[in-house]
Protein backbone atom coordinates (compact mmCIF):
# COMPACT_ATOMS: atom_id res chain seq x y z
CA UNK A 1 0.00 0.00 0.00
CA UNK A 2 2.61 2.49 0.91
CA UNK A 3 4.63 1.37 -2.30
CA UNK A 4 1.47 2.31 -4.10
CA UNK A 5 1.00 5.41 -2.70
CA UNK A 6 4.78 6.63 -3.05
CA UNK A 7 4.37 5.96 -6.90
CA UNK A 8 0.92 7.92 -7.35
CA UNK A 9 2.64 10.78 -5.38
CA UNK A 10 5.78 10.36 -7.35
CA UNK A 11 3.54 10.61 -10.65
CA UNK A 12 1.14 13.65 -9.37
CA UNK A 13 4.49 15.83 -8.47
CA UNK A 14 5.75 14.68 -11.86
CA UNK A 15 2.83 15.72 -13.89
CA UNK A 16 2.23 19.22 -11.92
CA UNK A 17 6.06 20.34 -12.94
CA UNK A 18 4.96 19.54 -16.99
CA UNK A 19 4.06 22.55 -19.02
CA UNK A 20 1.35 22.63 -21.42
CA UNK A 21 1.36 22.36 -24.78
CA UNK A 22 1.13 25.51 -26.17
CA UNK A 23 3.20 27.68 -23.54
CA UNK A 24 4.34 30.31 -24.76
CA UNK A 25 7.98 32.16 -23.45
CA UNK A 26 7.04 35.50 -22.69
CA UNK A 27 8.97 38.55 -24.67
CA UNK A 28 10.51 41.30 -22.42
CA UNK A 29 11.78 44.93 -23.04
CA UNK A 30 15.39 44.54 -22.58
CA UNK A 31 17.10 47.67 -22.94
CA UNK A 32 20.61 48.39 -25.21
CA UNK A 33 22.35 49.46 -22.03
CA UNK A 34 21.88 49.54 -18.45
CA UNK A 35 22.91 52.45 -16.32
CA UNK A 36 25.56 52.38 -13.89
CA UNK A 37 27.23 50.01 -16.10
CA UNK A 38 31.11 50.69 -15.17
CA UNK A 39 33.98 52.23 -16.98
CA UNK A 40 36.12 50.53 -19.36
CA UNK A 41 39.40 50.15 -16.94
CA UNK A 42 42.78 49.72 -17.94
CA UNK A 43 43.76 46.28 -19.73
CA UNK A 44 47.09 46.41 -18.11
CA UNK A 45 46.07 44.21 -14.64
CA UNK A 46 48.15 43.36 -11.54
CA UNK A 47 48.98 39.99 -12.77
CA UNK A 48 50.93 41.86 -15.89
CA UNK A 49 52.99 43.24 -12.91
CA UNK A 50 55.99 42.23 -11.32
CA UNK A 51 54.36 41.28 -8.20
CA UNK A 52 57.03 41.86 -5.71
CA UNK A 53 57.06 45.65 -7.08
CA UNK A 54 53.48 45.74 -5.27
CA UNK A 55 55.07 45.78 -1.70
CA UNK A 56 57.81 48.43 -2.45
CA UNK A 57 60.12 46.16 -0.18
CA UNK A 58 63.86 46.58 -0.73
CA UNK A 59 64.63 43.87 1.15
CA UNK A 60 62.00 41.54 -0.34
CA UNK A 61 63.46 42.78 -3.98
CA UNK A 62 66.81 41.97 -2.98
CA UNK A 63 65.70 38.75 -1.69
CA UNK A 64 64.14 37.95 -5.15
CA UNK A 65 66.92 39.07 -7.45
CA UNK A 66 69.67 37.26 -5.33
CA UNK A 67 67.35 33.87 -5.60
CA UNK A 68 66.73 34.68 -9.35
CA UNK A 69 70.55 35.10 -9.95
CA UNK A 70 71.86 32.15 -7.52
CA UNK A 71 68.77 29.74 -8.33
CA UNK A 72 69.23 27.65 -12.08
CA UNK A 73 65.91 26.09 -11.88
CA UNK A 74 64.23 29.35 -10.67
CA UNK A 75 65.82 30.69 -14.20
CA UNK A 76 64.23 27.18 -15.72
CA UNK A 77 60.75 27.87 -14.60
CA UNK A 78 61.07 31.68 -15.04
CA UNK A 79 62.17 31.10 -18.54
CA UNK A 80 59.07 28.73 -19.27
CA UNK A 81 56.25 30.75 -17.42
CA UNK A 82 57.50 33.71 -19.83
CA UNK A 83 57.21 31.03 -22.54
CA UNK A 84 54.09 30.58 -22.10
Amino acid sequence: MKRLLCIVLLAASALGCAMGPNYKRPQMAVPEAFRDTPKPVDPASLADRVWWDLFADPNLQALIDEALAQGFDVRIAAARVEQN
